[in-house]
């Protein structure tokens, strides 16, 4: 098992199974005003080979979101990514869950950087970094 995808975009979705990502590789936002709604989605893919589909289990999901510098995250979500018995490979072919996660429900307190965790059972935890620019700061050049 491993990831595959993960970034943040301005959207996702998933249709037969295949992901689409807009605006991918999000790594700033710029509200007029904190806190501020955190309006972009989480792209994750997880891969399973069939060794990790022999024996049917649920994968855990944790994502949380907190001030780069340490503190308590200041939003997190946890859940059932997956019951792998639903997971199906071809062959010796992977097995690939894409699964999109909104996080509008995260207000960003402050301007400044931000990490968000990702965890999923049996893998090391994964980091994004973002930053949340005030309405002062220059607009970025690229």
């Amino acid at each position: 098992m491993r990831y595959t995808v993960l970034t943040l975009a301005d959207a996702v979705t998933v249709r037969e199974g295949l992901m689409s990502i807009l605006s991918g590789g999000v790594t700033s936002i710029r509200p007029e005003q904190f806190p501020a709604p955190l309006d972009v989605w989480l792209a994750l893919a997880v891969e399973f080979t069939p060794g990790d589909l022999r024996k049917p289990r649920v994968v855990s999901l944790r994502v949380s979101i907190a001030s780069a510098d340490g503190g308590d995250p200041f939003f997190e979500v946890s859940g059932k990514l997956v019951d792998t018995s639903g997971l199906r490979y071809g062959g010796v072919q992977p097995a690939q869950l894409n699964a999109p996660i909104h996080l509008r429900g995260a207000l960003i307190p402050a301007p400044g950087l931000h990490t968000i965790r990702v965890a999923i059972d049996g893998l090391a935890e994964q980091q994004l970094l973002f930053e949340a620019l005030g309405p002062t700061h220059a607009a970025p050049l690229a």
